[in-house]
C-alpha cells in the first residue's frame, strides 16, 4: 500500500564474523518479517547470504559488492508451500545515509519489477 514501509536493522554477530539483517514490512493487513545472515566464505572468496521469511520461505546465494552497489544475483526463493520463484536484487547507495533497493522476479524469460524501496538511516537513539 502507499503507507507501507520497511524497517531494517543491521547488527554484527559472533565477533563481527557475520552480519544480521532483520526487517519488517508494515502498513498492510499483516506484518511481513524477514531475516538474512551474511558471511564471508573464504574458500569461495565471496560473501554469501541466507534469508528466512516470516511466511516460511527461504533463499540463499552469493552477494556481489562494489563500492556503491550490493547485488544479490538471481537465486531461488522457496516458500513454505514448496513453490519457488527466482528473484534478484540490487541495493544502490545514493548518499551517506541512504540506499535504494530494487528487486525483480523472473517470469518465463522476463524479469518483472517487484520492489523499489528507498531506505534512510534512522537517527541514533540513546538507551
Amino acid at each position: 500500500t502507499a503507507r507501507s514501509h520497511d524497517d531494517r536493522c543491521f547488527t554484527h554477530m559472533v565477533d563481527c564474523a557475520y552480519l544480521r539483517d532483520v526487517h519488517a514490512v508494515m502498513g498492510g493487513p499483516d506484518i511481513y518479517r524477514g531475516e538474512a545472515i551474511y558471511r564471508y566464505d573464504a574458500r569461495r572468496r565471496r560473501i554469501e547470504a541466507i534469508y528466512f521469511a516470516s511466511d516460511g520461505g527461504v533463499s540463499q546465494g552469493a552477494v556481489v559488492v562494489t563500492p556503491d552497489v550490493f547485488k544479490l544475483p538471481p537465486s531461488r526463493f522457496v516458500g513454505a508451500d514448496g513453490k519457488s520463484l527466482t528473484i534478484r536484487a540490487r541495493w544502490r547507495r545514493v548518499g551517506p545515509d541512504q540506499f535504494v533497493a530494487t528487486s525483480e522476479i523472473k517470469e518465463g524469460a522476463c524479469w518483472r519489477p517487484h520492489l523499489n524501496i528507498t531506505y534512510v538511516r534512522a537517527p541514533e537513539q540513546s538507551h
